[in-house]
């Protein structure tokens, strides 16, 4: 597809460049209107985006640098020069954390959850269109190529500069980001505010559930891709050729999972809320995880069966955000429940 937009007198418009700057305003607006809903300013979210941008910007890059040092001469040159390599989109997280957690020692906020809470919806929707953004150029490099017939077009799959079709995997991913915003503002809505079944508070519960969504989405969404932020393992090379690199983006994205469940876990048993049941579940969600992994990853690299591969280890995936869910539910009062 080709990336102009608009080219008259001069002026050069470029499609993924009105996408991304339209996905960070509808971003800004979202966190915008939803955050003065339980705080009395908006202050606190004008000060926060633009040190979001920045460090996003900067921890994205490194996270891309750590992975591709062969890009590279030296670190520096990654911070500076931006016309080679790209960026990962996991490490803009730890970019609005750190924006967040400044925001806070500055003293617009008491509570950085409330914060986080509220920018979450803005979060998730500016990643959805930085996903769409990436269709017009040459990132949607997917393990899966279409053959020639109906599906060879959008929104099934986009051309390459080679010619192929892979699958459009950014298309998807921006549709699932998409649902995942309008279920974040539902639940901004009607749970942000329960308490907790141990007295803590509720507050970065909504930030919590943007990192369990995005964090099941990225895992699928970076198995079908063949260009992902690798980290590389000496020792399991030698142990097993099909096992040279990992995956850093699914690792943090598994790892964000497990905090939530943690946390989850840890005001159920304070709250004496545990129990056989959540032990059961803890099973079922290890037993998910193994099967997610095995089959998303070390399966696909060994024998690329896809047919088999990806709808197990999205069935698992849903049953570990579904043993996750059933956690915090258990974490609300019965009472709060029913209102």
């Amino acid at each position: 597809m080709s990336q102009i937009a608009y080219l008259a007198h001069g002026l050069t418009l470029y499609w993924p460049s009105l996408v991304l700057a339209l996905g960070l305003a509808a971003g800004l607006c979202l966190s915008l209107a939803l955050y003065p809903r339980y705080n009395r300013h908006s202050a606190a979210v004008w000060v926060f985006f633009p040190f979001a941008l920045i460090l996003g910007l900067f921890f994205s890059r490194v996270v891309y640098w750590y992975c591709h040092l062969e890009q590279f001469g030296s670190f520096w040159e990654a911070l500076v020069d931006y016309n080679r390599g790209g960026y990962a989109l996991f490490g803009v997280i730890f970019g609005v954390w750190a924006a967040a957690f400044t925001v806070r020692r500055l003293g617009l906020v008491q509570r950085m959850g409330r914060l986080l809470d509220a920018v979450a919806t803005g979060l998730c929707l500016s990643f959805a269109f930085i996903r769409l953004s990436e269709l017009w150029g040459d990132a949607c490099r997917s393990r899966i190529t279409l053959p020639e017939g109906f599906f060879r077009r959008l929104p099934f799959a986009v051309q390459n500069a080679e010619g192929g079709w892979p699958l459009a995997v950014f298309f998807y991913s921006f549709v699932l980001l998409f649902v995942i915003t309008a279920l974040l503002v539902r639940f901004y809505r009607q749970y942000r505010r329960f308490p907790m079944a141990d007295g803590s508070s509720p507050n970065g519960n909504v930030f919590r559930l943007f990192l369990l969504l995005w964090g099941l989405t990225e895992i699928v969404i970076d198995s079908l891709r063949y260009d992902s932020c690798f980290m590389h393992f000496i020792w399991l090379k030698q142990l097993n050729p099909y096992a040279s690199f990992v995956s850093l983006g699914q690792i943090f994205a598994a790892v964000t999972i497990l905090a939530v469940l943690i946390r989850f876990t840890l005001v159920r048993v304070r709250g004496r809320r545990g129990g056989w049941k959540l032990v059961l579940a803890w099973l079922v969600y290890l037993a998910s995880l193994v099967g997610a992994g095995y089959f998303g990853e070390y399966k696909v690299q060994r024998s690329a069966d896809y047919a088999l591969c990806y709808p197990i280890q999205i069935v698992s995936l849903l049953v570990m955000g579904g043993v996750v869910w059933w956690t915090y539910k258990g974490c609300l009062y019965k009472e709060d429940i029913a209102e």
